[in-house]
């Protein structure tokens, strides 16, 4: 099986050096806090539920269970996590809970329609500055259930959002073209520079579930 290393495709928090914003990295003693601090993306993912979870306070006259719900997420799921794909998927799972009554019509967990070549779902979370993060998988039906593996940030112009990499595991760009429509995305244009495996890509339209 030929797996794709993770991506990190656009650095577009800034800062002078790799730092959680809901702690502070030199005083970090966990193994999930040190992970973090060491991963870009789940260092900006930290960023984001900071931000998310004070526009929430902001935003909600019940903060008491606000800060019970982020207390009981940090001691009970994200403090739990053995590796990093466990931690990211703790810290979309709790950024959906917090922008419920938020205007990001972006956000969801969006699911490849059948008949494909491929099974492949995506995770998408929409951020008031007009960005996004994306983490998606395709997996191939045959030829030894290859896969394809994505994420990162990216910016939202019209609608759309324009992948495009350059791999330091395969020659060339790995791209593809992302259109948001009414509880749906379509993913077009997939070049596969042949790092996502023989016959992976994510080109289809993809259910909001």
């Amino acid at each position: 099986m030929k797996k794709l290393i993770i991506l990190q495709l656009m650095p577009l928090i800034v800062l002078t050096q790799l730092q959680a914003a809901s702690f502070k990295c030199k005083y970090s003693t966990t193994t999930v806090e040190k992970t973090i601090c060491s991963e870009k993306n789940l260092s900006a993912l930290d960023d984001y539920l900071s931000i998310t979870y004070k526009e929430a306070l902001r935003n909600n006259s019940n903060k008491d269970k606000i800060k019970n719900l982020q207390r009981n997420w940090i001691k009970n799921k994200r403090n739990i996590c053995k590796d990093d794909y466990c931690i990211r998927d703790a810290y979309i799972s709790q950024i959906k809970k917090l922008q419920l009554n938020s205007n990001t019509k972006f956000s969801g967990h969006y699911v490849l329609n059948e008949p494909s070549n491929c099974t492949a779902d995506i995770d998408i979370l929409q951020f008031n500055d007009n960005k996004i993060y994306l983490h998606g998988i395709s997996v191939t039906k045959s030829r030894g259930h290859n896969i394809g593996e994505v994420e990162g940030f990216f910016p939202v112009n019209n609608n759309k959002v324009h992948y495009k990499n350059k791999s330091e595991y395969a020659d060339g760009i790995t791209s593809f073209t992302i259109t948001f429509k009414k509880d749906s995305l379509v993913i077009t244009n997939s070049i596969n520079n042949g790092e996502w495996g023989i016959a992976v890509d994510f080109d289809g339209e993809y259910k909001k579930k």
